[in-house]
């Protein structure tokens, strides 16, 4: 298990990769993100193309208005990667959010 400050330096890793390769050309942007895993508590594991893994924590926004569609674990727990997006269902209608959105609140917490 990473110390929180381990869990910050991986993330400035991701990010560092993430800019590098996108400054470069190297990196294709819809195939960033290759799975989520819904976990307790309204978290995410997500896993990046480049093998970076980040565990996002929403519990303290899930009563945002922002996230508030996710309120529901059921609707919560059909999380899937598409792309550079995280995607979950609700019958008909779906929830979006890109994966820099969501690295960026872990970063804010």
């Amino acid at each position: 298990m990473r110390s929180p400050s381990g869990w910050f330096i991986l993330m400035i890793e991701t990010w560092v990769a993430i800019a590098i390769q996108t400054v470069t050309g190297g990196f294709l942007m819809g195939a960033m993100l290759e799975s989520v895993k819904p976990l307790p508590g309204y978290r995410l594991q997500l896993t990046l193309c480049n093998g970076s893994m980040a565990v996002v924590d929403l519990s303290r926004r899930i009563k945002t208005v922002r996230f508030a569609g996710l309120s529901s674990t059921a609707v919560f727990n059909t999380a899937r990667a598409e792309g550079d997006r995280v995607v979950w269902r609700n019958g008909d209608t779906s929830l979006s959010l890109y994966c820099f959105d969501l690295l960026d609140a872990m970063l804010l917490d």
